[in-house]
């Protein structure tokens, strides 16, 4: 096997190939963008048991096993097999759910302006702010597009899914939420998220407000330590980016240019922000920079 403690520091890349990255660039903090913890990625034992492994080597193990097999949803029995066998983590985990037909391994992950927030501010993205990056000195948030799934109604991850009925599907996963919406749902069965047409059956005609983890419009709301459940994987091709928070100090261009490395190696061709949103990789831009760029575009 390589020896994943190698540097794999960026490359040259042409100006061509710069300047299509940079065109993918987005404002982070957009209402809708969806993104996931790497830090909560469990990697294979082999590679993680030595507790002496420091954090940031830990956090590139994960994001280099990441950013080459898509967000999966692995169960301690796959992570044990998959290197015993040499068959890679993406191809082990559908051969797993196939042959099983369900499974409760989930992919958990938020969505910008859908969960309630934390009240300390570390950064001036919510992305920043958000209960599960803002948690470590150490992490990398993927952002990826969510458009490649369908939500479904609030369930909790203990509810085992269906491979070939549920696939690519998504849904709020704090309990809260799914006891408000069960409640509601055994009053009326054909109410649906985001039905807020009074005397149809929505949220709203037997409720003067949203009821607890529903917004305004009858859509799931929930807090950002739970926030949803996407099945059954998060495939590469649907990254949009990755949002790097580490310490500024000596070591952090170092760093950045380490996981610009590994973006390569993976053959993606996504930007590199900081919590704050500007971008690092392939070139800077200012988050004031990012949001007028936005602004340009949609005229």
């Amino acid at each position: 096997m390589e020896n994943i403690n190698q540097e794999k520091t960026a490359k040259e890349i042409s100006p061509e190939t710069v300047e299509k990255i940079m065109g993918k660039v987005i404002d982070i903090d957009t209402k809708g963008t969806a993104y996931s913890s790497i830090d909560g990625f469990y990697i294979l034992k082999e590679e993680y048991k030595k507790e002496e492994m420091e954090n940031w080597e830990k956090l590139r193990v994960k994001t280099q096993k990441v950013l080459n097999n898509g967000l999966v949803g692995l169960s301690k029995e796959d992570t044990g097999e998959v290197e015993h066998d040499g068959k890679p983590i993406k191809e082990k985990y559908i051969e797993r759910l196939k042959e099983h037909g369900i499974t409760n391994q989930f992919v958990y992950a938020n969505i910008v302006g859908r969960a309630k927030t934390n009240d300390e501010k570390y950064s001036s993205t919510e992305i920043g702010n958000s209960f599960w990056v803002s948690c470590d000195d150490f992490n990398i948030a993927v952002i990826f597009d969510k458009n490649f799934f369908d939500e479904v109604e609030p369930q909790l991850n203990s509810a085992k899914r269906s491979f070939l009925n549920d696939k690519y599907t998504f849904n709020a996963d704090d309990p809260k939420v799914v006891e408000n919406f069960d409640k509601i749902k055994n009053r009326k069965p054909d109410v649906k998220i985001g039905d807020k047409k009074p005397g149809n059956g929505g949220f709203f005609s037997s409720f003067i407000k949203a009821p607890e983890g529903f917004d305004e419009n009858g859509m799931p709301h929930p807090h950002q330590e739970f926030g949803f459940v996407f099945f059954p994987r998060v495939p590469k091709r649907t990254f949009k980016g990755l949002v790097v928070k580490i310490p500024k100090d000596e070591s952090y261009d170092q760093r950045i240019q380490e996981v610009a490395g590994l973006v390569q190696e993976s053959n993606l061709q996504i930007p590199i922000y900081d919590t704050d949103g500007n971008v690092l990789w392939p070139k800077k831009m200012s988050f004031e920079e990012v949001k007028q760029k936005v602004i340009r575009n949609n005229e």
